[in-house]
């Protein structure tokens, strides 16, 4: 399988250089989500209950806190009633996770649902929030990891040398730390 994804994604294999950095971080987040996502399929459930905990449905969960990957906080589960008929047969409900505990989750639901659930068994699926995966990709989309020149500074904060034995030395002058106009009476 190796082979086929260096084979269909060749940034993976090549040297890191300005033309394919952006391609190969990003496949490898891509990957990362395929993995999370295969991952969160352990959490899916054929036939569960949740129970009424104040104003969110909650489901437990054996051994919620050693598993890996983790729910969090915005992940999300949809909960299908496979034995309903009529106008409800095959509808999915969508419910976002507001509170991890130790062995269950406390989820809100839209307010209809919440309401009149009572006590049915629904199969739940699980899937994983992506907003720090798309806050990744965009950050690798910006990045600039290969400047054409460098640009100093007129006067840099600290005047840093090497001695003879390449050690650090800072050098005389006296920094500023703080800007001393701001908040000035």
């Amino acid at each position: 399988m190796l082979e086929n994804i260096e084979y269909m994604f060749p940034s993976l294999k090549a040297e890191l250089n300005i033309s394919n950095y952006v391609s190969r971080f990003q496949t490898l987040l891509y990957l990362e989500e395929i993995e999370c996502f295969t991952n969160f399929r352990m959490y899916d459930r054929e036939r569960a209950h949740f129970t009424l905990e104040g104003e969110y449905l909650a489901l437990t969960i054996e051994n919620l806190s050693e598993c890996l990957p983790s729910l969090t906080i915005g992940d999300i589960v949809k909960a299908e009633n496979p034995w309903a008929d009529g106008e409800n047969a095959k509808r999915i409900y969508e419910g976002v996770i507001h509170k991890v505990l130790f062995n269950r989750i406390l989820l809100k639901f839209d307010a209809n649902f919440q309401q009149k659930y009572n006590g049915e068994d629904y199969r739940l699926e699980f899937y994983f929030s992506r907003y720090g995966y798309r806050k990744q990709h965009y950050a690798v989309s910006r990045a600039f990891l290969f400047p054409s020149r460098a640009q100093t500074r007129g006067c840099p904060q600290l005047d840093i040398q090497l001695n003879d034995e390449e050690n650090l030395l800072l050098g005389s002058c006296q920094c500023k730390w703080h800007n001393s106009t701001l908040n000035s009476i």
